[in-house]
């Protein structure tokens, strides 16, 4: 399958097999910094003390006591920074269990949850929610309750329904009103984007997709991001490279392919250009 463990989810985080959850205290104390990370599973967790810099789909985010993460499934991360003090409580499931959890809610709840994957709470809800992962460490090492699984799961369903609420509030409280449409074709952008980029390089497919001219979707990514569409494209789609180089055994021409380059010259060239270094210098930093 040309698929290796990922050194990264070995070190930190992973759902063993068999396992529809697991409960990890603490998380992510020795994760590699600036790897990229694609975790086939979903992933709640919870900053106890210390900070640390994570970006989601190449959005930063600071994160401290009290900062409550959702990763859904096929998320990319990267951690750029972390104090030596840093803890997370962490609670990983299964695309399966996430399905379960989820097989109620309608698209606009998971757009919902792709847009907000941080929050940050306050002394009267960040130990609830500090309660809620000691039950779950509870459940998790009960082996014997013969609805161990069904228990995590409703569980799961109440923690999503808890979020989407949260951040609804906060957001009336904070008298926000619903995205205009420049800000909702930004996010339809990155979204297209993170689906298509291994296939698709050119800043024209987008702005068709969007039924908008490339001026106009530049002026909205330099707007709201600081970036051009092009710029936008290469940073995905070198996310999408380099978890191919840290998790798999591919040739470069492998990747090419998966990547959507004609071959692996021009892959190998197109590297060189966005990362000033070459493939191979890059797979030894890694090993």
């Amino acid at each position: 399958m040309n698929k290796k463990p990922n050194p990264n989810s070995r070190e930190f985080i992973t759902l063993p097999a068999g396992e529809q959850f697991v409960v990890t205290d603490p998380a992510w104390q020795t994760a590699r910094l600036n790897h990229p990370v694609r975790f086939g599973f979903g992933i709640m967790f919870l900053c106890q003390r210390g900070t640390a810099e994570l970006a989601i789909n190449l959005r930063t985010y600071h994160l401290k006591p009290g900062t409550q993460v959702f990763l859904m499934p096929s998320m990319t991360t990267i951690l750029h920074a972390k104090s030596e003090d840093f803890h997370a409580s962490c609670f990983a499931f299964s695309t399966q269990m996430f399905d379960e959890a989820c097989y109620r809610f309608d698209l606009p709840f998971f757009r919902f949850l792709g847009d907000h994957p941080v929050s940050q709470h306050e002394a009267d809800t960040f130990e609830p929610l500090c309660l809620w992962f000691r039950i779950m460490r509870h459940t998790y090492e009960d082996r014997e309750n013969m609805f161990r699984n069904a228990i995590a799961r409703n569980r799961l369903q109440n923690m999503f329904m808890e979020y989407y609420d949260k951040i609804r509030r906060q957001e009336l409280h904070a008298t926000l009103h619903t995205p205009d449409r420049q800000t909702d074709l930004c996010r339809r952008f990155f979204n297209l984007v993170g689906e298509h980029c291994r296939t698709e390089h050119h800043v024209e497919w987008y702005a068709d997709q969007l039924c908008v001219t490339t001026r106009y979707l530049s002026a909205i990514t330099r707007e709201a991001v600081h970036m051009s569409p092009k710029e936008v494209i290469d940073r995905l789609l070198m996310l999408e490279i380099r978890i191919l180089l840290d998790t798999t055994d591919k040739t470069v021409q492998e990747i090419a392919d998966a990547t959507g380059f004609r071959d692996q010259t021009y892959l190998s060239r197109y590297f060189r250009r966005q990362t000033g270094s070459s493939i191979s210098e890059y797979r030894r930093t890694i090993h």
